[in-house]
Parts: C-alpha cells; structure tokens; sequence
C-alpha cells in the first residue's frame, strides 16, 4: 500500500520508491522531474530504479504523462503551488 503525505503547502505526495504508476512526477526535495515510463513499471516486483537515503524522497504526481513537456511540467507544478528547478 502507498502512504500518501499531506501537508498545507502541497497536494498529496508519496515516497518515491513507491512509486506503481507511470507519470511525471516532481521531487519536492529538490525540484527536479523525474519520469516514470510505463516499462519501468513491473507488476508486483520491485521497481527497476531503487531509492535509498535516511529520509524518504517524496514525489507529487504532475501528470499520468511521463512525456508531458516540460513547459507544461513547470506550469502545472507552479499551478499546484510548487517550485520546479528544472
């Protein structure tokens, strides 16, 4: 099961090595976008990119599109009260 994290500033987000769906997904530690191909998603099995570090790498979801440019990319996390840095 994913735990999503809420907080005022933004919408939910959820650690990135939990990541089970494809999708544009925006870093909040570091403003970076992070692409999810739907190949890199394998049902029941470990992701093919694994995450590791002493606190959790939370992600918003941009877009279902991995492909979603990223002018749009920024104007959508702007629009969510984000701060892209890509």
């Amino acid at each position: 099961m994913i735990e999503a994290v809420t907080s005022a500033s933004h919408p939910p987000s959820i650690p990135a090595d939990n990541l089970r769906e494809p999708g544009a997904y925006l870093c909040l530690w570091s403003g970076h976008l992070l692409r999810i191909p739907k190949e890199t998603i394998r049902p029941s099995c470990f992701p093919l990119v694994m995450i590791e570090g002493s606190e959790s790498l939370l992600v918003v979801r941009l877009s279902h599109d991995p492909h979603l440019s990223a002018t749009d990319a920024r104007e959508t996390a702007l629009d969510l009260g984000l701060f892209p840095d890509f």
